[in-house]
């Protein structure tokens, strides 16, 4: 079921516009409970990690840090 719902996650967490990333964050909690630290240690860290070293915008690398936040690292 992730594999459906990763692209659509971090889509919205490049977007250019704040609200976007910022409702992208919200939905990142409820999947964090939902899908629990398997999903989290095996897809999300080391995509947040990919996503924060080769992009160079500061607002990708920002959010891939809010991101940590949220799932509370």
């Amino acid at each position: 079921m992730t594999k459906y719902i990763e692209p659509i996650l971090y889509f919205y967490l490049k977007d250019r516009t704040y609200s976007v990333r910022e409702l992208a964050l919200g939905k990142l909690k409820s999947l964090v409970q939902t899908y629990k630290m398997e999903w989290v240690n095996s897809s999300l860290l080391p995509k947040l990690a990919e996503s924060s070293s080769k992009e160079n915008g500061y607002l990708i690398r920002i959010t891939a840090l809010y991101s940590l936040q949220v799932k509370n690292i």
